[in-house]
């Protein structure tokens, strides 16, 4: 399956001030969406692609999953909030979760009781 490449590839950045987010869908494949927020301009770039727009300071949940044939293999949610054009770029922090963890500990060195 083939898309064509993405609108927001080379783009500068928004006159408007708004912050952009492409969301994509591929019924299985790749699914990206708002979870919660304020949407202010809804573009459809095609039926697979649209771009969302947020005013400056908005919040808003971005969720992204993607699999294979077997199964789930991505799946975050991401709490942001929309910057302005004269904003400092945002720190990111990152919280594990329980999956993250237990990949994270799998390659740790086991210890093992002798009795």
């Amino acid at each position: 399956m083939s898309v064509p490449p993405s609108p927001m590839r080379h783009r500068q950045p928004s006159e408007d001030g708004m912050t952009r987010v492409e969301l994509t869908w591929i019924e299985k494949r790749i699914e990206h969406w708002i979870r919660f927020g304020r949407v202010a301009v809804d573009e459809i770039v095609d039926r697979r692609r649209r771009i969302v727009h947020f005013r400056s300071g908005a919040i808003f949940a971005f969720v992204r999953w993607a699999a294979n044939d077997y199964g789930t293999v991505s799946s975050r949610i991401d709490i942001v909030r929309a910057v302005g054009a004269g904003d400092l770029p945002a720190q990111h922090h990152f919280y594990p979760t329980p999956a993250c963890a237990c990949s994270r500990n799998a390659h740790a060195p086991r210890r093992t009781s002798r009795r």
